[in-house]
C-alpha cells in the first residue's frame, strides 16, 4: 500500500471516529481523479455534504477552490466547517 492511500485511510478513521460522537452515519470511500467531482457525484445519492472550510491565517479561514465549487454546485445542501482541535481533545479525554 502506498502513503497516500495509508494517509487517507487514518483521515476516513479519524472522521468515522468524529461522527460517532454525533450518531452520524459516514459513507468512505477513496477515489482517484478530479474531487469536485467525485464529491458532487457523491452529493447526488445524499442529503447533505459536510466539508472542510480550508486553511486559516491570521484568524481568517480561507474557502479552497474545491469547497467553493462544491457549495457552488452542489445539489443538496452544504455545511462547511473548520478543524476545531480543542473540542475533539476534550471529547477524546472523556472517551
Amino acid at each position: 500500500m502506498d502513503g497516500k492511500r495509508e494517509h487517507a485511510e487514518e483521515l476516513l478513521k479519524n472522521v468515522e471516529w468524529k461522527a460517532s460522537f454525533l450518531n452520524v452515519k459516514v459513507e468512505k470511500a477513496i477515489e482517484e481523479g478530479n474531487v469536485t467531482e467525485k464529491i458532487l457525484e457523491y452529493a447526488k445519492k445524499n442529503d447533505l455534504i459536510i466539508i472542510g472550510v480550508g486553511r486559516k491565517f491570521a484568524h481568517l479561514h480561507y474557502v479552497g477552490h474545491v469547497t467553493k465549487a462544491v457549495i457552488t454546485h452542489s445539489p443538496v445542501p452544504v455545511i462547511s466547517v473548520h478543524y476545531l482541535k480543542r473540542r475533539w481533545e476534550k471529547r477524546l479525554q472523556a472517551k
